[in-house]
């Protein structure tokens, strides 16, 4: 059974969209690593092990696409990835391209003053992109 080409160790950033002038990718908590664990080319499951930094990740990988889930040791917060290979210049480089989902959970919404402050801090939505090596 042959690994997917998914599998591995990757350098993860988000995009800042928050913020004028946007912050540089090396700011605290835009970087990180994700460890995916996809033994099983033919399935593309995501499997014990699988990570981003330390919270654990599920989903499911295609030839050209991955969708994840990633629940915060905590239990405060769970993301959703929707991503899309790229396809890099430099061969043997893999880039995925993504949309994430964030939703506090234990943020009630009675902190916020209106509505639209409750959904602004009970939810999250942004850019993320991954590399390998």
């Amino acid at each position: 059974m042959a690994k997917h080409k998914f599998d591995g160790n990757w350098r993860y950033a988000e995009m800042d969209f928050k913020h004028f002038p946007p912050a540089k990718p090396n700011k605290p908590g835009l970087l990180g690593k994700m460890e995916l664990n996809i033994p099983n080319d033919a399935t593309g499951d995501l499997d014990v092990g699988s990570k981003h930094d330390m919270a654990p990740l599920t989903g499911k990988a295609t030839a050209d696409a991955i969708t994840m889930n990633e629940k915060d040791v905590g239990g405060g917060t769970e993301t959703d990835y929707e991503g899309h290979l790229v396809t890099p210049e430099v061969p043997g480089h893999l880039v995925i391209v993504g949309s994430f989902t964030r939703k506090n959970k234990l943020l009630p919404s009675a902190l916020a003053e209106d509505r639209e402050s409750a959904a602004e801090l009970g939810q999250d939505e942004g850019i993320w992109i991954i590399t390998k090596p």
